[in-house]
């Protein structure tokens, strides 16, 4: 059994998979709880998962008070600066051409976090690239909840960082990964989760 709920959660529906309607039970709580401490001003206690609770009807919710929020703009400003202004940037990825295993395609907007970003990426552990920077708001907050949220719907653990990676790369099409996955979430999930 893991120490951090949301874990066993997520475990516990590997084989089936949360319906819509078990992931809205389970994310609407904890939705409505960071909005409630955006309203006043404040942002979520995250610490990975470790404020992370699951409540009865396994709904989540943070433990503990909202925190005021922390600026780090600079930072921020420095990892989203364009290569161009002529260019836009939607993704970095390594494509590999193999004789023996063909092309593969690895996604470098993943990262553990040990090592300084080059770029927004996300991040093992379901934490956050500004996070890094020491940047907390609303929006951080928001990147945080969608990566619960695609987790959920997906059965997939960020704190692994070759299903974070499948993620990442499928970002663009997730019902690959789910083939299930209702229509309206599939595209709450893309919006919430996007890197700059």
């Amino acid at each position: 059994m893991s120490e951090l709920p949301f874990l066993d959660l997520l475990r516990r529906s590997e084989d089936v998979g949360f319906q819509t309607e078990d992931l809205l039970v389970s994310i609407l709580p904890l939705f409505r709880q960071v909005a409630g401490w955006h309203e006043a001003g404040l942002v979520a206690p995250w610490r990975g998962l470790e404020n992370l609770k699951v409540g009865e009807d396994s709904e989540l919710r943070f433990e503990g008070a909202g925190l005021s929020p922390s600026g780090n703009l600079a930072a921020v400003e420095t990892l989203q600066t364009p290569v161009a202004s002529a260019l836009h940037v939607v993704g970095h990825t390594r494509v590999t051409s193999d004789d023996r295993t063909g092309i593969e395609v690895a996604s470098l907007d993943v990262a553990d976090g040990t090592a300084p970003l080059a770029h927004p990426a996300y991040i093992t552990g379901y934490r956050t690239w500004e996070e890094l920077t020491g940047h907390h708001d609303a929006t951080t907050d928001i990147l945080a909840l969608g990566q619960l949220l695609a987790s959920l719907a997906l059965t997939l653990d960020f704190t692994e960082q070759a299903e974070l990676a499948r993620f990442a790369s499928r970002r663009s099409n997730l019902f690959s990964i789910n083939a299930r996955l209702h229509p309206v979430i599939a595209p709450v999930i893309v919006e919430m989760t996007e890197l700059n």
